[in-house]
């Protein structure tokens, strides 16, 4: 007989044993079936009780003595029915337990996305993308000749700032002619500010290198707009009016 069957319902090779040996001999008292299985007496209790748990083994007590017998061979589909619904009920339970364990765990930092733009377009697809976030916008260290590069499309992004009250706040390096009337302004104490304005807007930043074509470097990433946004914070209360 093929008892792997009974090995994959959930059996030891001992219960399985008593199990057989219980339905081959009928009632019997621990030390007979001791005798009709390879189990020992010692071991032969414990496997009893877990079969009875199971409900594959009862016991009736007679002349002070333990009798055992195997239940009808149904009480395996019994067993399991019963087995399904303790799992359904785990895992339900599960559940409970993994929405729980998921606001313990720390959220994993999303791969930031990187576009690079060059020349003078580059830089004015700076400015549209602020108008569609329609979020405020931070910059650091203006160049003089930013208007000059955006050119009449300065004055255009101005006033669409202002119509959608997109606010903004600038960090220069140093004092020049600017003509955007909506932006707060603040000038850097340090003389060295690097050669690249750094703008800060939503959950990007971009940074925008000043070479003879410029060079636009647009990073998405709520992260690290984040760490970018506690920078400028850090430069504007350093900074003076």
């Amino acid at each position: 007989m093929d008892t792997s069957l009974l090995a994959e319902v959930g059996l030891t090779p001992r219960e399985i044993e008593i199990y057989l040996a219980l339905l081959r001999h009928g009632p019997c008292l621990a030390n007979k079936l001791s005798k009709h299985s390879s189990v020992s007496r010692t071991h032969i209790y414990e496997a009893l009780n877990m079969l009875k748990e199971k409900g594959l083994v009862s016991s009736v007590v007679q002349d002070f003595a333990h009798v055992f017998s195997a239940t009808a061979p149904d009480n395996i589909s019994a067993y399991l029915d019963r087995k399904k619904a303790a799992i359904e009920q785990q895992q339900l339970r599960a559940k409970v337990l993994e929405t729980e364990l998921k606001k313990l765990r720390q959220p994993m930092m999303s791969k930031p996305k990187i576009e690079v733009y060059e020349g003078r377009e580059g830089v004015k697809h700076l400015f549209v993308d602020v108008l569609k976030q329609r979020k405020e916008l931070m910059v650091i260290n203006v160049a003089e000749h930013t208007k000059d590069v955006l050119g009449p499309y300065a004055q255009r992004f101005f006033a669409e700032k202002k119509k959608r009250k997109i606010p903004s706040r600038i960090i220069f390096s140093k004092k020049f002619p600017f003509l955007d009337p909506t932006a707060k302004k603040r000038f850097m104490l340090r003389k060295d500010t690097g050669p690249a304005m750094t703008a800060i807007y939503g959950d990007k930043v971009v940074l925008v290198l000043w070479l003879e074509q410029p060079v636009s470097v647009v990073i998405e990433s709520k992260e690290a707009a984040r760490e970018y946004k506690e920078y400028f914070e850090v430069l504007w209360k350093a900074s003076k009016s």
